[in-house]
């Protein structure tokens, strides 16, 4: 077999690598991409919340897992939140679990950001905010959002809202 020029033998050193590192570089863009959604969003939000102490749910919404460290503490700051932390630590619920039963502790509103869905240049994302309630039948209030999103340049910009739940 002859011997390659050692220009394509770095070809194919290169070709290689690309292949290895690729799918790693395509998923950091892609996580990129998701905070910076993340953060827009909860920029978008911040108008909606009440007054007081504001925390981040550590997990995204509906989803298991939690943020890492740098997402959490960029995504909390875009909120103003005081604090990153687990719903449990501020919702308490008697042994029946009816949610008439719960009350809220220690914070003014507590919310959960969803793991952006991103396809080009737009996204969508939902945001839960819960706050103590100023009913005794219904002691939680509770609103879901849907956000879309589109990036113009290096910026995301929320495009729409909708109010996609309120209980």
């Amino acid at each position: 077999m002859p011997k390659l020029p050692i220009v394509t033998r770095l070809g194919r050193a290169v070709a290689c690598a690309a292949l290895v590192l690729c799918p790693f570089i395509v998923s950091l863009a892609q996580s990129v991409a998701a905070v910076e959604v993340t953060v827009a969003a909860a920029h978008s939000v911040v108008d909606q919340l009440p007054k007081g102490r504001i925390v981040l749910e550590s997990a995204p919404l509906r989803e298991s897992g939690i943020r890492t460290a740098a997402e959490a503490a960029r995504v909390a700051r875009a909120l103003g939140a005081s604090a990153v932390g687990n719903a449990s630590d501020y919702v308490h619920c008697d042994e029946r679990k009816r949610p008439s039963d719960c009350r809220m502790s220690n914070v003014a509103a507590l919310v959960a950001v969803g793991r952006p869905v991103i396809v080009g240049n737009t996204a969508t994302v939902r945001v839960q905010m819960r706050s103590p309630g100023s009913f005794a039948r219904i002691p939680i209030d509770e609103k879901e959002y849907l956000l879309s999103l589109r990036k113009s340049g290096r910026r995301w910009t929320v495009t729409r809202v909708f109010l996609d739940r309120v209980t």
